[in-house]
């Protein structure tokens, strides 16, 4: 059962676990009886399958999501500092085809995400729109878990925003 406080039954982080290279000290919150979190999950991803908290520095989530390859979900893990800026990004597991969905792993993606604020807006990929945007969906997610764990306002965009490549006239491309 998870507390009033959003804490229940700790488990500290350790290991091959890559949560302490994000905030070291977490430890684990106890989601498995809390239905205000799985309705803020609800429709963004399959499984909100845990959640961290350092005291005092931030959270890390660990989500799946599907993306273009749906028989195996994409699996990664982000903190968030208690400033609301997110410190850290890493994809666990993804079988997406390789070079294209799989770029969610790449730090062309990772560079995106890292260093924004939960109120802004992550871009998808460009030619890799299905598995980043279920990414990006599922980022928005812990973004809100974390508004509603540390008690403060998220302006999440319901949908990810889709970038597209800009080319003008003036660009040579006769290689």
């Amino acid at each position: 059962a998870v507390s009033d406080s959003g804490k229940g039954a700790s488990e500290k982080c350790g290991g091959d676990d890559p949560i302490p290279t994000f905030l070291a000290g977490a430890e684990k919150i106890d989601l498995s009886n809390a239905t205000a979190y799985d309705a803020i999950f609800n429709g963004f991803v399959d499984t909100a399958s845990a959640a961290y908290q350092a005291e005092g520095k931030g959270y890390i989530y660990s989500v799946q999501v599907v993306g273009y390859n749906s028989s195996t979900p994409i699996d990664f893990m982000m903190s968030i500092d208690n400033d609301g800026t997110i410190s850290g990004y890493v994809v666990l597991t993804q079988q997406e085809t390789n070079g294209i969905g799989s770029r969610v792993a790449d730090d062309e993606f990772k560079n995106t995400v890292v260093g924004k604020g939960i109120n802004d807006s992550i871009s998808t990929l460009s030619g890799a729109t299905v598995s980043s945007t279920a990414v990006v969906k599922g980022i928005n997610a812990a973004k809100a878990l974390f508004g509603a764990q540390a008690g403060v306002s998220v302006d999440t965009p319901s949908e990810p925003v889709v970038t597209t490549p800009v080319y003008t006239l003036s660009d040579d491309y006769s290689g």
